[in-house]
C-alpha cells in the first residue's frame, strides 16, 4: 500500500489492538482552516485529531508522534509528556496534534502514533495516517526541493560575499 492512498481519515482495524486494553482508534488530518486533507505545502501546518477506545487501568497518558520519510528515514518526533510535560487523564477520548510549520522536502510522510503511561508504551499504531508535501520552494527561484534528493527539512540559510 503506497502512502499516497492513505485517506485523512483512518478507521484503525480492530483486529490490529487485541493485545491493547486502551488504544488509537481513529486518526483525522486537517489544515490550519479546518478543511479535511493529507497535501500540505513547504510552510503549512497540519492538526491530527486523534481518538482512543478501551480503558486505561492507570491514571494518565501521554501521546506520542512519528513522522518518517518514503525513503523510512525518522524525520520528526513529537510527545505531549516528555517534550511538553503535558498528560492527559484516562478519561479524555479525542486530543488534537498540531505539527508545523512542516519545513519539509516534496515527498509523501507516514505518521506512527504512540501512547504510553509513565515508562510503559500501551499502544503503538505504526503507520497510522500518511500526507503529502506537494511543493517545496521556499526561495524566489522556483528550484522544487525533493527528498530524495535533497534531504528531509530546509533550514533557513543564505550566502554571501565576504570581504
Amino acid at each position: 500500500n503506497r502512502l499516497g492512498e492513505f485517506s485523512y481519515i483512518v478507521e484503525r482495524n480492530p483486529e490490529d489492538v487485541k493485545n491493547s486494553s486502551f488504544y488509537f482508534s481513529c486518526v483525522e488530518m486537517l489544515n490550519a482552516d479546518g478543511e479535511y486533507t493529507n497535501i500540505f505545502r513547504y510552510n503549512e501546518t497540519l492538526a491530527l485529531i486523534v481518538e482512543f477506545a478501551g480503558e486505561l487501568a492507570e491514571g494518565i497518558f501521554s501521546a506520542e508522534f512519528y513522522i518518517y520519510n518514503e525513503l523510512e528515514q525518522l524525520v520528526s518526533v513529537g510527545g505531549s509528556g516528555p517534550y511538553h510535560g503535558k498528560y492527559f487523564d484516562k478519561k479524555v477520548r479525542k486530543i488534537r496534534i498540531e505539527i508545523g510549520p512542516l519545513m519539509l522536502t516534496s515527498g509523501e510522510y507516514r505518521i506512527k502514533l504512540s501512547v504510553a503511561t509513565g515508562t510503559a508504551r500501551i499502544d503503538t499504531w505504526e503507520s497510522a495516517i500518511a500526507f503529502t508535501i506537494t511543493e517545496c520552494q521556499p526561495f524566489a527561484t522556483h528550484w522544487e526541493i525533493p527528498t530524495f534528493r535533497e534531504g528531509v527539512c530546509v533550514l533557513q540559510h543564505s550566502f554571501c560575499e565576504e570581504e
